[in-house]
């Protein structure tokens, strides 16, 4: 949407929004990029699915705004070599972001960095099962599963991450 294509932008988040109805930034960028299209009552609709899917647009702002919180914590932590601490920055925000996908994927990178396979899946299961749209927890269990000898899993993962929809909404883009 950045670079002005908002047609493409348009469908490539529709393509989104089929793949995953519930994707609360997909269906916020697509509102947005229908606004900006002028196509005022797709706006709309897409808006109240985004408010209905997130609960409403405060708690879904609010769980944003305290994941880029944890997530500059644990990255802080994690570039000082402190990865138990990183994790452990992490887990301190677990009750009020579980059901956010970005914060599972955060929590699969943590894990991953201090060698827990097990809880590194888990974590990347659980984002991808809250958003498939997210390439990298899918490119991540895809190498997970490989190395745990789990090709049929692997074999999939990896077709999830290489969809191009599969990018998702623009992070720049969502609130």
């Amino acid at each position: 949407m950045r670079l002005g294509r908002l047609d493409e932008a348009a469908h490539a988040l529709e393509r989104s929004v089929t793949l995953n109805p519930e994707s609360v930034p997909a269906l916020f960028n697509l509102g947005n990029c229908y606004a900006r299209l002028g196509r005022g009552e797709e706006a709309r609709k897409a808006l109240d699915r985004f408010t209905r899917a997130s609960g409403s647009q405060e708690k879904y702002f609010d769980q944003k705004r305290l994941f880029r919180a944890a997530q500059a914590r644990a990255d802080s932590l994690a570039h000082e070599g402190k990865d138990d601490k990183s994790l452990e920055a992490l887990l301190a925000y677990r009750d009020s972001l579980t059901d956010f996908s970005l914060f599972q994927q955060e929590l699969g990178v943590a894990y991953l960095r201090l060698g827990r396979r097990d809880d590194a899946i888990a974590a990347f299961e659980r984002a991808v099962a809250k958003d498939p749209t997210l390439t990298e927890a899918q490119a991540d269990l895809a190498a997970l599963y490989q190395q745990s000898g789990q090709g049929a899993k692997a074999m999939k993962a990896r077709q999830a991450a290489a969809r191009p929809v599969s990018s998702g909404p623009l992070p720049a883009e969502t609130p």
